[in-house]
């Protein structure tokens, strides 16, 4: 629908002199899309924020999202993002290499971080891991675990 509007211009979409108006309207889309693209630069395009659904004012989004993250590419590139940077919606995250022979050797990216609370030290600490293409130990043993865990949560039923 849109293409037949702007190659032949018709009063249901465009006022006055409608090819005139068209051009117009053309011409301002493509000078506004070059402003905007000289006021960011390739690189700052080039970012991914993980956007967490509540952050809907600044105050929220300074507390819940996380990055951002430099991410370079293309949509054909490994790993790539897509979607309006920097809250790119749709990309590759997770990553695993298991090691059969040794579970414990296993290695892993999921960003952003291992915990939902804001207020945790590992709400946003794989993140910068996964930016950097790095990964971390994945603990499967019993013995690995508890040598390698940070805190532990016990749920209790009540009664």
């Amino acid at each position: 629908m849109l293409v037949p509007a702007l190659l032949q211009p018709a009063r249901v979409w465009f006022d006055g002199d409608v090819a005139k108006t068209r051009d117009e309207l053309v011409l301002g889309a493509l000078e506004a899309t070059v402003d905007d693209f000289k006021e960011r630069s390739w690189r700052d395009m080039q970012k991914v924020i993980f956007s967490h659904p509540l952050a809907i004012t600044e105050a929220v989004k300074a507390r819940f999202n996380i990055g951002p993250f430099d991410r370079a590419g293309y949509a054909q590139t490994v790993m790539s993002m897509s979607g309006r940077r920097p809250d790119a919606v749709v990309g590759a995250s997770f990553s695993a290499v298991f090691d059969a022979a040794n579970w414990d050797r296993s290695i892993a990216q999921n960003p952003p971080g291992q915990s939902e609370l804001p207020d945790s030290p590992h709400v946003a600490d794989l993140g910068k891991l996964w930016a950097a293409g790095e990964y971390f130990l994945l603990s499967f043993s019993e013995r690995e675990v508890a040598a390698n865990a940070h805190t532990t949560l016990m749920l209790v039923p009540g009664k």
